[in-house]
């Protein structure tokens, strides 16, 4: 565990990889190196795209919210959110009207 005062005089500049400067700017610098003590010397990658049953998770919590919308506010495309709402039980998508 790193000492207190270490953490307070890391600043943001400090920080050796664009990666790491990037969570310090979300988190804040502290939070960022006790990850990093925690998990040094491994490589941790975060997916594109969020899992499918997350997705459902929160479009059955939304269920008024359109297609598009969702698409838009997770970061995914309308295909995969039409998808996750077939087969998510009492959602429906939006259909379009021929007239």
């Amino acid at each position: 565990m790193l000492p207190s005062d270490f953490l307070e005089e890391a600043d943001l500049p400090h920080l050796p990889s664009e990666g790491l400067r990037l969570l310090a700017e979300r988190i804040g610098v502290a939070a960022t190196l006790r990850l990093w003590d925690m998990l040094r010397g491994r490589s941790i990658s975060f997916p594109a795209s969020f899992p499918k049953a997350m997705i459902a998770k929160w479009l059955r919590k939304n269920y008024d919210v359109s297609i598009s919308e969702a698409a838009w506010k997770l970061g995914v495309s309308k295909r995969t959110v039409s998808r996750v709402m077939n087969a998510v039980p009492g959602r429906k998508p939006e259909q379009l009207s021929l007239f």
